[in-house]
């Protein structure tokens, strides 16, 4: 099994089986390889898919396929120069999600800034076990920054169905309120 590309800037060009297989190979990179957690992998997948629906070689809808502009790959990185001369520059396809895992776990960290809300350094993000609304939300806010979609969130949750074989922890509810003192 080898990852699935098509070079297009129209979104769900990968059928489900194919975002899958991709998915797959991420989680293998980025758990085994990486140590990353099961929750910040997922958190990550959501994303993914929102942004290029998994598919390593997706230029940003409305951009002409090969634009250095809009954004390019699995996380649309923007401008897609960023990602595409960095693949080049290294002798590496700019199709090759394999390798854009790599920069997504070792070289793109300068491109974090976290936010008071998501205070995580990237560090702390790939290895938290914190849930994965926050932890999808954190990538979301601390790198891609934009508007926000729930369907993320959505997303990142079906990944680790996929992934786990069962349903995500539920978020923690706070304390009851205590009683007034008598």
């Amino acid at each position: 099994m080898g990852w699935h590309y098509v070079d297009t800037n129209r979104l769900n060009a990968l059928t489900q089986q194919e975002m899958e297989d991709n998915v797959d190979q991420i989680y293998a990179q980025l758990y085994s390889g990486y140590t990353w957690s099961i929750n910040a992998i997922c958190a990550v997948l959501g994303n993914m898919q929102y942004e290029s629906c998994l598919n390593p070689a997706q230029t940003e809808n409305g951009f002409p396929t090969g634009s250095m502009r809009g954004g390019y790959g699995l996380i649309q990185w923007t401008p897609a120069r960023k990602i595409k001369q960095w693949l080049q520059a290294n002798n590496h396809s700019i199709y090759s999600g394999y390798w854009q895992c790599y920069y997504l776990s070792n070289v793109y960290q300068d491109e974090w800034y976290s936010t008071p809300e998501y205070p995580e350094t990237y560090e702390e993000f790939k290895h938290s076990g914190k849930t994965l609304d926050y932890l999808t939300r954190c990538f979301f806010e601390n790198y891609l920054r934009g508007t926000w979609s729930n369907d993320r969130t959505t997303m990142a949750e079906n990944w680790y169905r996929y992934i786990m074989g069962t349903d995500p922890p539920p978020q923690p509810t706070p304390d009851p309120p205590q009683p007034p003192d008598p």
